[in-house]
């Protein structure tokens, strides 16, 4: 059917991510029902002579009906009015926001399509696009109570308190009597000078009317006494891959909650409604945060910055590269780095690196392939700068494909390995040449293929595993035997792995991958009885990868993957409440996460974090470093 503002599809190829240590996916997840919503207020309009631009992050993702042709949205009262186009196809729709449950609908008749709606009192007046007639309806009832003309297309309508204000895809706004809908003036909309046209659908928020601008990801904040535009939002990038393989069209649909300051956007046949906040570009969406390195540190293979750690006064991080091979560099001053020549051969990653004993170790993963040597690798220095093997072919067993976590626990060198043959193992070593395993492959269970965490903690080893059979389990050592304290996902199969175990307050908290609901965060007071802290990826489902947990100044880290809208920072004091200090990647979507708990480190009281590229990505890993306190509001408590 041809369409009218020609449908424009979102060509994006929803691709494989980086095979990484801790096997990171795509998967997706639906929303969870969150505690009431605080007052978030819009930020302040900049007046550096130029037209502010805005970007944004994502708060929370709500179900919309993807079949809904958005052309006009309303909330109030936890419900969504909607107005849907397309002739044979529009509608007037009442929308539960939590579920995207549709809770009303009148049908037009096939002649009409549908276009922007007001609500006011109790009517809702709908446009309709080239039929010059305006639909009022009573809002309880949806009958149609009276119509109206007008000579112009009809595109958007909002409501401000008194005028009605409508736009026809030119650059002019109409203020209309909402009793007779006679048009009692209008404003041409300009920005510095120039016509902004193809303004759609419209909300007045703040004394502002904000209007999505037709085929463009942009939306207009609009003087409505001058028409001057005082700010572009740029959304590019909003549905991503999220959308991926469906006939999604444009961005159109604004909604805002007066009382909670929320802001909602959608488009045309998308299947997620989103939540989002504004954040002035330089001001965000990085808040605080600065990249420390050349992306990939000048080699676009470089697709992670897997491990950081410190040792004998430099940063140190290594890299994966399946293409050139792994590198290791250092920094002295956290921002001028040096590569290592290490001499490591063959080597695809480097998925550890730890300190112990005044040595430096590190967790290398053989490239692979014919005449390569298979089994995760064990290195040693104790400069950091000359290199010798410790460890070779996966403690002399092949399928030991990686060896990680490296964990210095109780004076002992502890290491984990993946081994998706027989089951993860664990082994130690007292002076990190000679190695004893202690925990029998999978502790018996060959389902758990990879150990994802190892922590110390009131005098016994625990260990977190990835398993996509049963769901992730955690187990605990006295140095002596192991002994099973979660199985079966700690209660919920869709935990696939516990990724990072991180001592906090006198309590011990696990992270996991969740591709379901979103990545979860459980913790205990005696290692055997759990509780949920949080679940759903802190209000948004699609953080589904648990990445690493790092307790630091009166604050417990939580850096969650993030393969659809970046990587997400947030921190918490109590263990409950949290607040967000990270947000959309560090304003890359393509920063999809951490590669693990061991790709976060302190230098010079610094919090530094290593990013996993997207491989859609034409550049590599990046470092950023956390160098400020800052205060934000709560956005997530239990």
């Amino acid at each position: 059917m041809l369409v009218r503002r020609g449908k424009v599809l979102l060509p994006i190829l929803l691709i494989p991510l980086l095979l990484l240590p801790l096997g990171w996916s795509n998967g997706a997840g639906a929303g969870a029902p969150q505690p009431p919503p605080l007052r978030r207020p819009l930020p302040a309009l900049l007046s550096n002579g130029e037209t502010p631009l805005y970007t944004y992050r994502v708060l929370q993702i709500y179900p919309h009906d993807p079949d809904a042709f958005t052309q006009g949205l309303v909330y109030t009262n936890s419900l969504l009015y909607e107005s849907t186009g397309l002739y044979g196809r529009s509608s007037l729709r009442k929308v539960d926001l939590e579920t995207g449950q549709v809770l009303q609908i009148r049908n037009l008749a096939s002649s009409y399509f549908g276009e922007g709606i007001a609500l006011y009192g109790q009517r809702i007046l709908q446009l309709t696009w080239r039929e010059h007639t305006a639909l009022l309806y009573d809002r309880d009832s949806f009958s149609l109570l009276d119509t109206f003309s007008y000579p112009t297309e009809g595109w958007g309508l909002t409501y401000d308190g008194e005028r009605l204000i409508m736009s026809d895809g030119s650059a002019t706004l109409y203020f209309r009597d909402p009793s007779t809908f006679g048009q009692i003036g209008q404003v041409r909309v300009h920005d510095n000078g120039s016509p902004v046209n193809r303004l759609n659908e419209l909300e007045y928020i703040e004394g502002e009317v904000y209007a999505n601008v037709w085929l463009t990801d942009r939306i207009a904040r609009i003087d409505p006494q001058s028409g001057r535009v005082t700010g572009w939002i740029d959304l590019e990038g909003l549905l991503g891959r999220a959308g991926a393989g469906l006939q999604a069209d444009v961005l159109n649909g604004i909604a805002y909650d007066r009382e909670a300051g929320r802001l909602f956007v959608t488009g045309k046949l998308w299947p997620y409604l989103f939540e989002i906040a504004l954040a002035p570009v330089g001001q965000g969406p990085n808040w605080g945060w600065l990249q420390v390195n050349e992306d990939g540190f000048g080699d676009a293979d470089n697709r992670a910055v897997s491990v950081l750690t410190t040792f004998q006064g430099n940063l140190y991080a290594g890299t994966i590269n399946e293409g050139r091979g792994a590198q290791l560099w250092r920094t002295a001053d956290g921002h001028t780095w040096a590569q290592v020549p290490t001499g490591f051969t063959q080597t695809a990653g480097l998925d550890d690196l730890a300190v112990w004993s005044d040595a430096l170790y590190a967790a290398i993963r053989p490239m692979g392939g014919a005449g390569v040597p298979s089994g995760g690798g064990i290195w040693r220095s104790d400069d950091g700068w000359t290199w010798s093997p410790v460890v070779e072919h996966g403690f002399g067993q092949a399928a030991n494909e990686q060896i990680l976590p490296l964990a210095p626990l109780s004076g002992t060198l502890y290491a984990g390995t993946t081994n998706p043959t027989a089951g993860a193992q664990v082994w130690r070593s007292a002076d990190g040449l000679q190695w004893e395993q202690v925990a029998a492959a999978g502790f018996g269970r060959p389902a758990n293929s990879a150990i994802g965490a190892l922590a110390a903690w009131k005098g016994y080893i625990y260990a977190g595993t990835w398993n996509e059979t049963t769901g992730a389990e955690v187990w605990r050592s006295d140095g002596l035997t192991w002994t099973s304290v979660l199985s079966g996902g700690l209660g919920d199969p869709a935990n696939l792995a516990v990724t990072a175990l991180a001592p906090f307050q006198d309590r011990l908290y696990a992270l996991t991958v969740n591709r379901d609901d979103g990545a979860q965060l459980w913790r205990t007071d005696d290692g055997l009885t759990w509780t949920v802290a949080l679940s759903g990826g802190l209000g948004n489902p699609r953080n589904e990868e648990g990445g690493g947990l790092f307790p630091w100044a009166g604050f417990l880290y939580a850096v969650l993957g993030n393969p659809y809208y970046g990587a997400e920072v947030w921190r918490t004091a109590d263990g409950l409440t949290w607040e967000q200090v990270g947000f959309r990647g560090w304003g890359d979507v393509g920063n999809v996460g951490p590669a693990g708990a061991r790709s976060l480190a302190l230098f010079g009281n610094r919090l530094f974090v290593g990013t996993v590229r997207d491989p859609a990505s034409p550049s590599g890993g990046e470092v950023w470093t956390f160098p400020e306190y800052r205060f934000f509001l709560p956005r997530v408590g239990k």
